[in-house]
């Protein structure tokens, strides 16, 4: 439940859990909702810079999420793993290519470890 280098619990960050009633479900919508994504790697800005600029990584934004709930009064940690994603959805999420060696040269470049999955002859699912 407490601050830590990367989730602040600045006034800012109480007061926009205050704003979502500190209901759990309204500040993961709110989050998933308004902070857009960036794809780059491991913690780059934490809360605070992330609610300002609304934009972040995974970790930016879970750091985010993290503090709003505590903040909330709301237990929260980080949970690590890895995702199977459709192809096509990487592709969308890199900015739109139309290529998928191109999105993982993306990913690639951001830092985010990846791996394509052959299905058919063709990468189907980026892990």
């Amino acid at each position: 439940m407490a601050a830590t280098e990367d989730i602040q619990l600045t006034p800012a960050v109480k007061a926009q859990a205050l704003a979502l009633n500190n209901n759990p479900v309204q500040i993961y919508n709110w989050v998933r909702n308004n902070i857009s994504f960036i794809p780059s790697y491991w913690s780059i800005q934490g809360s605070e810079l992330t609610l300002q600029n609304k934009r972040g990584n995974a970790f930016d934004t879970a750091s985010l999420l993290i503090a709003l709930y505590r903040a909330a009064g709301i237990p929260a940690r980080y949970v690590y793993g890895t995702i199977d994603v459709p192809a096509d959805k990487v592709m969308n999420w890199v900015g739109g290519v139309t290529k998928v060696e191109a999105a993982r040269i993306l990913l690639g470049q951001g830092g985010i470890p990846n791996t394509g999955l052959v299905s058919g002859g063709k990468v189907s699912t980026i892990s």
